[in-house]
């Protein structure tokens, strides 16, 4: 085997590993975006126009609120839920 068969030889495995990293970035996109689908987020609950806590079901502070809107548990039921 020459240099030049060599040269051959070793671009061809290059190539072939490139194909095989785009394909598996493929995948893993693939992968993520149906997890993403499939993650179901339980929807913030509400009494009264009053979004409550998920774990005492007290009202959660408007403050907090308008600091994090996406929360779902008090401050210190959150606390808690940190610390477990």
């Amino acid at each position: 085997m020459d240099v030049v068969d060599r040269a051959c030889h070793l671009e061809t495995a290059q190539r072939q590993q490139a194909i095989d990293n785009q394909r598996a970035r493929q995948n893993d996109k693939q992968r993520a975006k149906q997890n993403d689908r499939q993650c179901v987020h339980k929807p913030p609950l509400e009494r009264a126009g009053v979004r409550v806590c998920l774990d005492c079901h007290n009202p959660i502070n408007p403050a907090r609120l308008c600091a994090l809107p996406q929360s779902v548990r008090c401050v210190e039921c959150q606390q808690i839920y940190e610390s477990q």
